[in-house]
């Protein structure tokens, strides 16, 4: 699935909660080093832009990680 996903340039998207993913991750050697929210991204790249994304448009299942082994 990933692949497939990978080809047409979409991210792989799952419905883990952050704890379940760092399980997974670790479980297959490796380490979350960042694991980031809309909500995240809007304090730090939308906001001081003026763009703020509106709180009640921000989807509050999205996370965005970056993992290393």
């Amino acid at each position: 699935m990933s692949h497939s996903s990978a080809k047409s340039g979409e991210p792989w998207v799952s419905f883990y909660n952050a704890e379940e993913i760092e399980v997974l991750l670790s479980l297959n050697g490796f380490t979350v080093k960042e694991n980031r929210t809309l909500a995240d991204l809007n304090d730090v790249y939308f906001s001081p832009a003026g763009r703020s994304i509106p709180e009640d448009q921000i989807f509050k299942l999205e996370h965005f990680v970056v993992a290393e082994s």
